[in-house]
């Protein structure tokens, strides 16, 4: 016999979140693809609390800021974007 069991450990209201898989790791710090005037701009973050899907962003973002979410491994600094 088993379970899935998923357990609220912390929650932070009004927090940046973002997928997981739309945080890369680039010369050792963690950066997300941010669509600025429409086009990608490379944006350090400092993540926060971890998830299995999705990552808290403490400092980097702005509530609303659009971000590439996928393809990372594609898009490159002043891409168009649209």
């Amino acid at each position: 016999m088993s379970a899935i069991v998923r357990l609220t450990v912390r929650e932070a209201e009004g927090a940046v979140t973002v997928p997981a898989s739309a945080v890369v790791s680039s010369d050792g710090r963690d950066t997300v693809w941010a669509v600025r005037e429409g086009r990608a701009v490379r944006a350090p973050v400092t993540v926060g609390v971890r998830g299995e899907d999705i990552v808290q962003v403490a400092d980097g973002l702005a509530p609303g800021d659009r971000i590439v979410i996928g393809g990372a491994d594609q898009v490159r600094t002043g891409q168009d974007l649209p």
